[in-house]
């Protein structure tokens, strides 16, 4: 038993001294490319930039596509080789977006007296979680579209042609009666008042 002991020790002892060669020889490698980095950086600096063409486009993409009188286009790709259009007012809006904090306190009882921990908050309509890969867009008739999952898209300022296609695209046109055409003209009209004011 005492052997058999003896021969746990050992290994355990080994095992031990292996975890810290090692830690040792990665904390070794760590600096190693800690030193490169900052002998890269010392002997290339990056040149000082005066302008972005990032800052210039996701500028240009939030003034333009955040506008409410302007008509864009989306184009959602099927895994079957469709391609459904559909026209859009202003921008498309990601669903797992939220206008409240997604956290807040807590005050939780504990034997020392209360102590506040974050947690989930509610949304504005009382409900948690989020709604993944899910867009949200408003059809030029005022109506909402969303759609999500693995679907391929792309969304543009101007029309597109896809040419040498087996398939054509399928323009999809909105039908409402027309008590819900007067209704969505109306939401459309007040939602475009509200953001002109």
């Amino acid at each position: 038993m005492r052997f058999i002991l003896s021969l746990f020790v050992i290994f355990v002892m080994s095992l031990s001294a292996c975890k810290e060669l090692e830690t040792s020889v990665m904390q070794q490698e760590t600096q190693k490319k800690i030193e490169t980095v900052q002998g890269l950086m010392s002997n290339q600096p990056a040149a000082k930039l005066d302008w972005s063409a990032d800052r210039y486009l996701l500028d240009l993409r939030n003034t333009r596509f955040n506008d409410p009188n302007k008509m864009n286009y989306l184009y959602i790709f099927l895994l079957n080789g469709d391609i459904y259009e559909y026209t859009i007012i202003g921008k498309l809006a990601s669903t797992s977006k939220r206008l409240t904090s997604p956290v807040m306190k807590y005050k939780l009882d504990a034997p020392s007296g209360y102590r506040e921990v974050l947690g989930p908050a509610p949304d504005m309509m009382g409900t948690y979680g989020h709604s993944g890969t899910a867009k949200l867009g408003m059809t030029t008739l005022g109506s909402l579209l969303e759609f999500g999952g693995f679907i391929g898209y792309i969304y543009s300022e101007t029309p597109l042609i896809f040419k040498n296609r087996t398939k054509q695209v399928i323009k999809v046109t909105l039908q409402a009666s027309p008590e819900e055409i007067k209704e969505f003209e109306k939401g459309l009209k007040d939602y475009k008042n509200k953001t002109h004011k």
